[in-house]
């Protein structure tokens, strides 16, 4: 991520999924990314409830 705040909030869901095996915290924080469309700050200033 190039900005501020999507490496602010990606950095934090990477630390509530923090637990257990390495490559598990990092394939389920890539999955969220995906999810929030690559742009996590974006994702949750825009979000709606069909999200």
């Amino acid at each position: 991520f190039t900005i501020k705040e999507d490496i602010e909030i990606s950095a934090f869901f990477a630390a509530i999924l923090a637990w257990g095996q390495r490559k598990t915290i990092i394939n389920n924080t890539n999955k969220l990314m995906h999810w929030m469309g690559e742009e996590p700050h974006n994702f949750i200033v825009n979000h709606s409830e069909s999200d």
